[in-house]
């Protein structure tokens, strides 16, 4: 009879015994680190054990993160470890979203084997699970789709269980960008707002909205920049891929510097190599700076649909209402394709509604 039993990183194991298989004992990880859950998981298992639908010693090494041979031997790299490998070309952050959703549904379906031969019903009662919204759902389904489109191809199976599946549609909403007046209000709430306490110090982050608005940078992108980029003679600024740091599209590119961003540089200090630092000197933390706008916005009352990454849309649909040529725009962006760029450019509805008048009051 297979036993639970908690192991001393905190997670319960459900141990299995067979004297005629070799090895005689194996471990397989709940992936929880509370009885109540781990017994959940450990009744799901044992019925599929039992029932034949999974056989313990079938599993082979480098199938299975959590299935560990007890005899000591080295495990070799999980299909999840693999497909992840396979991605090292995405930015970080995409893969941290790729490694969180398997590992999720892995932990959900007790095993990564199961989550590997896991059925279209596995796939939406997990989603279920997750009490996401449809359009989280929807993120949910693609990263697993890549995903089992490559078990496909290394034919580690025949078919891919999220294909025709059928999920609550996701609203399509209107991207939010910043108008002048927003911008406003958020530097003069920043001006007001009680200075945080960050690791390294406080983020002024008022003059890096300034900033942005006219760059379009993506956050990492923001963080990275350094003096070493600023072209002052030359009036551009390079977004370049360094040790530790790559672009999204893996491709630098040179972007022009306004005489306003100019003036805005120069009253910068220059404490490190970091164009945007903490008010200590320190290179700026992604998620620091991504909390400290969220709150600022709070108190702007800029709440829906508004984030950092909203300053790299205002670049793009502030231009656009200036007449600026979508080519130019997605090389500002640094877009692989006008497709890409066309979801980033909007008119304000004042602007909007003055063009189509100018057209038709002739």
């Amino acid at each position: 009879m297979p036993s639970l039993s908690k192991r001393p990183n905190g997670v319960y194991y459900l141990y299995f015994y067979d004297a005629t298989k070799t090895p005689q004992r194996k471990a397989v990880s709940t992936g929880e680190t509370t009885k109540r859950k781990a017994e959940d998981v450990a009744r799901r298992l044992l019925a599929d054990f039992r029932s034949g639908v999974l056989d313990i010693w079938s599993i082979t090494k480098g199938s299975n993160a959590d299935c560990q041979d007890l005899q000591g031997e080295p495990k070799q790299r999980s299909s999840i470890a693999a497909f992840l490998a396979s991605r090292s070309n995405l930015s970080p952050a995409s893969q941290r979203h790729y490694s969180n959703v398997l590992s999720r549904l892995s932990r959900f379906l007790g095993s990564e084997d199961r989550a590997i031969l896991a059925s279209a019903n596995d796939i939406i009662a997990f989603l279920h699970s997750t009490a996401a919204k449809p359009v989280t759902q929807h993120h949910y389904r693609r990263h697993l789709r890549a995903f089992y489109r490559w078990l496909m191809a290394q034919g580690t199976v025949t078919a891919d269980p999220t294909e025709g599946l059928r999920l609550k549609r996701a609203p399509s909403k209107y991207a939010r960008f910043l108008s002048p007046e927003d911008v406003e209000a958020f530097c003069k709430a920043a001006a007001n707002a009680p200075v945080r306490r960050c690791k390294g110090g406080a983020v002024d982050v008022a003059t890096i909205v300034r900033a942005n608005v006219q760059m379009g940078l993506r956050l990492a992108e923001v963080v990275n920049l350094q003096w070493a980029d600023v072209d002052f003679e030359g009036q551009r600024l390079f977004v370049r891929c360094r040790e530790g740091f790559t672009t999204k599209s893996k491709a630098e590119r040179c972007i022009p510097l306004s005489k306003n961003l100019a003036v805005l540089f120069r009253s910068l200090p220059r404490t490190c190599p970091f164009v945007f630092t903490t008010r200590n000197g320190a290179q700026i933390n992604p998620t620091t700076l991504s909390k400290t706008f969220h709150k600022i916005a709070a108190l702007a009352g800029l709440t829906e649909g508004i984030c950092f990454h909203s300053t790299r849309h205002t670049a793009a649909s502030w231009l656009a209402q200036r007449g600026v040529s979508v080519e130019a725009i997605r090389m500002l962006l640094g877009h692989s394709s006008i497709s890409v760029t066309q979801r980033y450019m909007h008119l304000s509805p004042e602007t909007f509604a003055s063009q189509v008048r100018a057209a038709f009051d002739v």
